[in-house]
């Protein structure tokens, strides 16, 4: 089994890691139209 990728509670996710976090759990990941991030904080 492949050790899933840290994300830290109180650290931002950098950007161009999100696409990595997104198929380690098989999940297709789409930006949205204007480049809108899926993980980010809210």
């Amino acid at each position: 089994m492949k050790k899933s990728p840290s994300i830290g509670t109180d650290d931002v996710l950098p950007a161009e890691e999100e696409a990595a976090i997104f198929q380690h759990y098989g999940l297709t990941h789409r930006p949205g139209a204007g480049g809108e991030r899926k993980l980010a904080r809210r």
